[in-house]
């Protein structure tokens, strides 16, 4: 299993952080690699998402852990997934700091096909700068919301 963690700290309350980060919905708006996203049924635990990258493919995820105001976990069902891993979760969680509220983004997978050689070249020639890429540009929407918000 591979990991790609990234981690910001934001100049507003973590409420604030948690309605930006914690909308499912509009996901869509902040990460780049996205045109669309839904929630399908159900809410924290069990609740299910349908997302849309910018080429049009579409794929399911399960919430498979939500601590309100806190953290929570999005597990891709690989049927149908466009991208090249048998494995893929998502978590997004938040801490107050006395300068602020750190965002806390963690992908771990398994690329396919997960050999020797090829999975951990693949993780660092393409997984790594490809995530590293999309998260920024993720992180930097999101504060630009969240400042937004806070100042209103």
């Amino acid at each position: 299993m591979y990991s790609y963690e990234i981690e910001r700290v934001v100049d507003s309350p973590a409420k604030v952080v948690w309605e930006v980060i914690s909308n499912l919905d509009e996901y869509h708006q902040y990460a780049p690699n996205l045109s669309r996203s839904e929630v399908l049924s159900g809410e924290g635990v069990g609740l299910r998402r349908r997302c849309h990258d910018t080429k049009g493919r579409g794929w399911d995820e399960q919430c498979v852990l939500w601590r309100e105001g806190e953290i929570y976990s999005m597990e891709v069902d690989p049927e149908g997934y466009p991208y090249p891993f048998s494995k893929m979760q998502g978590t997004w969680g938040l801490e107050e700091r006395s300068n602020g509220t750190l965002i806390k983004m963690r992908f771990d997978y398994l690329p396919k096909p997960n050999l020797p050689i090829i999975g951990p070249l693949m993780d660092k020639l393409a997984v790594k700068p490809a995530m590293a890429k999309i998260s920024k540009e993720l992180m930097d929407n999101w504060e630009a919301q969240i400042v937004k918000r806070a100042n209103v």
